[in-house]
């Protein structure tokens, strides 16, 4: 992604990963007839369970689920996210990732990551990722 200009940043912090997928580039003919192209990326989620108590009084746990993308250029490339994002989960590590605005899609949350894969790699050769407590 090229920014015409960059004025601001949202930073996700993740301290858990839940599931990670990666998918290569192709296409699809969508529902309108028109073939949409997509390239290789790596996903994965997280989330958060709150409690509420329902107006019938009982608790209930409410799931939040975010799903994060980072757009790769290449097969190689998205294998080398990926591995990295299965050492921080094993690892339990804490990192914090740039983000654009966050939608709603399918009932899930989904963001784009700012970074291309090579940003992620290289941020997480120089960035001190810290313990989940």
């Amino acid at each position: 992604m090229n920014y015409i200009e960059h004025g601001y940043d949202i930073l996700l912090e993740i301290s858990k990963i839940s599931s990670i997928s990666s998918r290569s580039a192709g296409s699809f003919t969508s529902t309108d007839n028109q073939t949409r192209n997509y390239g290789f990326a790596v996903k994965f989620r997280s989330e958060n369970i709150t409690e509420v108590i329902g107006d019938d009084g009982f608790t209930k746990e409410i799931n939040t689920i975010i799903e994060v993308q980072i757009p790769c250029s290449n097969e190689a490339e998205t294998r080398l996210v990926d591995e990295k994002l299965r050492t921080i989960r094993r690892n339990g590590e804490v990192f914090q990732l740039p983000i654009d605005i966050p939608r709603a899609d399918r009932g899930l949350i989904t963001v784009k990551s700012s970074l291309t894969g090579q940003d992620f790699l290289k941020l997480f050769s120089e960035q001190k990722i810290k313990k989940a407590s």
